[in-house]
């Protein structure tokens, strides 16, 4: 909550006096080099320079990623989940790429150039948030423009739509359903936007019962857990439909053993955060985690941008042992 080193949070807590800091994070890069500046700028106060000299030495991207860690290297530790749990059941990830059918690239060719001749300013930017809401669902509707960091999740549906419930990815992720509950296993399904959900249950009306409910940002914290409760006891099969941002961190859902990602994320630690609901301490099973997602659009190119910013943090923070000789 401190890597935003131009937030008041991170500012007030830079200013209590103290002898010593011991910042912990899952994820020291979650969006770029800086907010690994922000942590490590907390523990040893000017080890990295001032901000404005730091992000003239450490642009974006692997080489100065792998200059940085060799400086912060002595100050940190790094452990996977693997290091610590190796206890743990397999984690299977698996990308499933599609495509869109010929009438739905047409009118995603559509979107993109409605919006750059209607915002010729800001038309990419824009472009980018309309893309990604129109690869979730071609029903959902942004009533303003929008970029892609400022998408709202309750987006309103299409009330007459001309294209068919039944995309390409909602058939995936309907036989992916199918599957699971027909083993009478338990799903969690991430969607940025909420009303995906809607339009999922309406998909899957004919599948096997299952218990349903969702997880977004309208769920108070006393109903969160609730749910979570109420979706491990239920015997059978079950999806949760989980907005990230609302339920990436902070549960606990391993009666789930499959995981799929409805939507990406431009976010590598939210996705990964999302994921580890399921594969954690107390998970007895192997977990299947989908990732589905459009070639040719937005989406795969957010699938690069997350791999490259994985990359970067990796080359930043590299695991790293803490035995008597390297303590020495």
């Amino acid at each position: 909550a401190v890597k935003n080193p131009a937030s008041k949070r991170r500012t007030s807590i830079a200013s209590i006096p103290r002898d010593r800091t011991i910042p912990m994070t899952g994820t020291p890069v979650e969006t770029s080099l800086l907010d690994l500046w922000s942590l490590a700028d907390l523990a040893i106060p000017g080890l990295l320079g001032d901000q404005e000299r730091f992000e003239l030495s450490f642009p974006d991207d692997e080489d100065s990623a792998r200059n940085l860690s060799r400086i912060i290297d002595p100050i940190v530790l790094r452990r996977r989940v693997a290091d610590v749990a190796d206890d743990l059941p397999d984690r299977i990830d698996i990308d499933i790429p599609l495509e869109l059918d010929e009438d739905l690239a047409k009118a995603y060719t559509g979107v993109l150039h409605e919006t750059l001749e209607k915002y010729p300013t800001a038309g990419a930017l824009v472009a980018t948030g309309q893309l990604q809401i129109f690869c979730a669902h071609p029903w959902l509707r942004s009533i303003d423009a929008v970029e892609a960091d400022n998408l709202d999740e309750n987006l309103p549906l299409d009330s007459s739509p001309t294209t068919s419930l039944l995309t390409p990815k909602m058939i995936q992720t309907v036989a992916l359903l199918d599957e699971a509950f027909t083993a009478g296993r338990k799903v969690l399904l991430f969607a940025v936007f909420n009303r995906c959900g809607d339009l999922i249950r309406e998909a899957c009306r004919n599948l096997p019962e299952a218990y349903w409910s969702a997880i977004n940002g309208s769920t108070s914290q006393e109903d969160r857990q609730k749910i979570v409760d109420e979706f491990t006891d239920h015997e059978g099969p079950g999806c949760l439909i989980l907005n990230p941002k609302a339920a990436g961190t902070g549960l606990n859902i391993t009666a789930a053993t499959v995981v799929i990602h409805y939507t990406q994320a431009w976010n590598p630690a939210l996705e990964a955060q999302a994921s580890a609901r399921a594969h954690r301490r107390g998970q007895t099973e192997p977990v299947y985690i989908y990732r589905l997602f459009y070639e040719d659009t937005v989406e795969r190119v957010m699938i690069d941008r997350t791999e490259w910013r994985r990359e970067m943090g990796n080359e930043a923070v590299p695991v790293s042992t803490r035995d008597e000789d390297d303590l020495r």
